[in-house]
């Protein structure tokens, strides 16, 4: 234990530099509070609330360091050493630390961290200022290099910082160096930049002067080749180097089964605590086809590189013969592990490897054991090639072949039959082996998901039998876990898959287990939450109410239902069913065949409403069609039509006109007879009368 803290004790090194992420004050109080301020220590992570004190609390941050074998007493600077969580690690390892940190607030807190290891010094201030004349073995720098262009480095940026890197090392020293990769497969799917919050704002190139800037792998291997570094051994930190369970050595992505290799490894190739996720694909299906394409090392979300002038001096710093280093997740300190797969494969199948198994820390003994619940590790035992169950069952499911997944789940169920018996006389029970068990397994078949079952030729091997759980278990409870789970990462992780998308957790855990002659109803969906939670309640310290009822929140979610898949079409799906089937709601797991009739038949209706709305669309544009021409015809009519009436106006007028002129001569004429008659009548009278004289 570290013991009490007093007022932390900081060398000055010029002026702090004004950054911090607000949780710096709280910190400080919980170092003063707890008594065991040790990496992976389980009073400090009882202080988690939120992203920031999750990332400097946490016990997976050392696990990043774990690949690397620093001789002891060796001088290691711990560049923007933050509030000393790799510090306290270096410092465990009986190593000369010196914590070089440019926030007085942070400083404050590692110094107070690292209270109790007299072998550790930290200082606040700018790197630059730094002047060793001694020199350092190593020099770590996590997270740091890509504030070269603001706050850290000054002037010159990244490339001024790494020939300061080079100043402080000792001749045959070396850089360990971790960042995020700027083509790196969680940018690729579009998550948010880590600095900046944007997707893709580092793929299409960072802003003028953007302040923060990461790089690819090869971009980065040149900076490090320029600035005196040219020999690298390279790493890659899954799901990134802050929280990392998983660590490989580039040379596993050139196995000849590198492919199968690397995904058997990879549960979770992409995680972001501190934004909220897009997930838009299945990412291990896409981390898979970068592998497939021989760019594995290149997409690597982070990147960890150990660099001296020759490769000689960095490859020594890194444990030899080893391809990956396995950690568990977040789990209490006495369960902490570390799988290394050693060797090579020696055939395509992947033959020749081995794996051994070593508690995480020298002070747990090799059997943990609390309560009801053991760890037994194998120090050594070869790596069985060959695909797991589970890689066959998505690789079925994404082909939309479901007597595949049928034929799988079968085989898994009966093999598993094999091995049940009756309850050892005198077991005790437990949360797994509940009063009125009746078949049992085995003590070490807790954990008998289909991922833990490798076809190696043909015949199935049960690997890593890490959890033991009293005399035996329950056959039903067993099954059932295993049955969840792998519903769960089909329904959760973007899996293609032939079911429907409105499907629950809890439902295709019962379509799963009705392919095997098993049948999850609620009571014991039930039962498994509630067993489930009292097994995390002792791994990971959570409360068991607070699991079951994940469990049950979880299960009663389908794809439509996943935040993290806000970008996919699944949400559209539902929105538009919910639309046309009032009162529709997603299957709740019971009565699985009935829900999938109801789904099938609601599916044909809305299928022959669509193809005769499709018809009744065509015969629409038919008739438009014929409108519009005869509306063509009747405007060329009417346009004859202003013609006819034109003229039949100026025939009107003419008319007028006539007429007019005849009711003039008519009402002459009779005037013009008169006088015609009576000039006639004159003349007459002329030439009769007599004349007088």
């Amino acid at each position: 234990m570290a013991g009490s803290v007093d007022e932390p004790q900081v060398r000055l090194l010029g002026d702090a530099l004004p950054y911090a992420d607000g949780a710096e004050d709280a910190l400080l109080d919980v170092m003063r509070q707890v008594d065991d301020r040790r990496a992976g220590s389980d009073e400090l992570v009882a202080h988690v609330v939120d992203w920031p004190t999750r990332y400097h609390l946490t016990r997976l941050r050392a696990n990043l360091l774990r690949p690397l074998s620093i001789p002891a007493g060796a001088r290691v600077l711990d560049v923007g050493a933050g509030t000393g969580a790799l510090s306290r690690y270096l410092g465990e390892q009986g190593l000369q630390v010196t914590a070089l940190e440019g926030s007085l607030a942070r400083a404050r807190v590692a110094a107070a961290r690292c209270a109790d290891l007299p072998d550790v010094e930290v200082v606040c201030g700018p790197v630059a200022e730094l002047d060793d004349p001694d020199g350092f073995d190593v020099v770590v720098v996590c997270g740091v290099l890509e504030y070269a262009h603001a706050v850290i480095g000054g002037e010159g940026g990244a490339e001024a910082f790494l020939a300061t890197v080079r100043r402080l090392c000792r001749p045959g020293g070396a850089v360990v160096l971790a960042i995020e990769n700027r083509l790196g497969l969680k940018y690729l799917l579009g998550y948010a930049e880590d600095h900046l919050g944007r997707p893709w704002v580092g793929i299409e190139g960072y802003p003028p002067r953007p302040g923060v800037q990461t790089w690819s792998r090869r971009e980065l291997g040149t900076m490090l080749a320029e600035a005196g570094f040219g020999g690298q051994t390279w790493l890659h930190p899954f799901p990134d180097y802050k929280l990392p369970t998983l660590v490989l050595r580039s040379e596993a992505y050139e196995e000849p089964d590198a492919e199968r290799f690397v995904d058997q490894l990879l549960a979770v190739p992409v995680r972001d605590f501190s934004h909220p996720p897009l997930q838009l694909c299945d990412e291990r299906a896409a981390h898979s086809a970068f592998v497939r394409a021989g760019l594995g090392p290149d997409v690597s979300s982070s990147l960890l590189v150990v660099a001296s002038a020759d490769g000689a001096a960095a490859e020594a710093l890194v444990e030899p013969d080893v391809l990956a280093w396995r950690f568990g997740d977040e789990r209490e300190r006495c369960w902490l592990r570390t799988t290394r797969i050693h060797g090579g494969a020696t055939d395509a199948g992947g033959g020749g490897r081995t794996v051994t198994q070593a508690r995480t820390y020298d002070d747990v003994d090799e059997v943990a054991e609390r309560g009801w619940m053991r760890q037994v590790l194998v120090p050594e035992a070869p790596y069985h090639p060959g695909a797991t169950l589970e890689q066959q069952l998505r690789a079925a499911a994404n082909a939309h072949d479901v007597d595949g997944v049928r034929r799988v789940v079968q085989r898994w169920r009966e093999h598993l039959r094999t091995l049940e018996g009756a309850v050892p006389a005198g077991a005790a029970p437990h949360p797994y082996l509940p009063d009125g068990t009746s078949v049992a397994l085995p003590a070490d078949h807790l954990d008998t998901a289909p991922d833990n079952f490798v076809d190696d030729d043909g015949e199935l091997r049960f690997i890593d039998p890490e959890w033991q759980a009293g005399e035996a278990v329950s056959a039903e409870l067993v099954v059932t876990r295993g049955l969840w789970r792998l519903a769960r990462t089909f329904i959760t992780t973007g899996v293609e898959q032939p079911w429907p998308p409105e499907l629950t957790v809890d439902a295709l855990a019962g379509v799963l287990g009705a392919m095997c002659g098993e049948r999850l109803d609620a009571d014991r969906l039930d039962a498994f939450f509630a067993a489930e939670g009292e097994l995390q309640a002792l791994v990971s310290g959570a409360s068991a109410a607070d699991v079951a009822a994940e469990h049950a929140e979880i299960g009663a979610s389908c794809r439509l239902d996943q935040g993290v898949s806000r970008g996919l079409p699944w949400s559209r799906v539902r929105s538009a069913l919910s639309e046309l089937v009032p009162g529709w709601r997603p299957g709740d797991g019971h009565g699985v065949g009935e829900e999938l009739a109801r789904v099938r038949q609601e599916n044909d209706r809305l299928h022959r409403a669509v193809h005769d709305l499709q018809e009744t669309v065509v015969e629409l544009r038919d008739d438009i069609h014929r409108v519009v021409l005869h509306g063509k015809r009747l405007e060329g009519e009417l346009a004859e039509l202003e013609g006819v009436r034109d003229q039949r106006d100026q025939l009107d007028r003419d008319v007028a006109t006539l007429t007019h002129e005849l009711e003039v001569l008519r009402n002459r004429l009779p005037m013009k007879a008169y006088r015609g008659v009576k000039k006639g009548a004159s003349v007459v009278v002329r030439k009769v009368r007599p004349t007088d004289g």
